[in-house]
């Protein structure tokens, strides 16, 4: 049996998910990326898109260059929040 925590809830038939309040706080997360700065062109190596002003243009350039050098490039929100806060 496992250990109720603040993040997970025990589903019968799903075992342990994330709680009401942890998929709130991750949705939460989903729209700060409208605030976060970002630098004005792509971090990808040899990508000349530029433009961005927020993650969520950033996030959004990614989703759909879909490119290999794009999927593998670690994009990751909390390089910037530094950078902003």
């Amino acid at each position: 049996m496992s250990e109720f925590t603040d993040e997970t809830i025990s589903v019968p038939g799903l075992g342990d998910v994330p709680s009401p309040s942890e998929l709130a706080e991750r949705n939460r997360s989903k729209y700060e990326t409208d605030h976060v700065g970002v630098p004005d062109g792509c971090p990808v190596e040899g990508c000349t898109a530029n433009g961005f002003h927020t993650f969520a243009q950033l996030r959004g350039h990614f989703g759909s260059a879909g490119d290999r050098a794009h999927r593998a490039y670690d994009l990751s929100i909390d390089d910037y929040r530094e950078e902003a806060e």
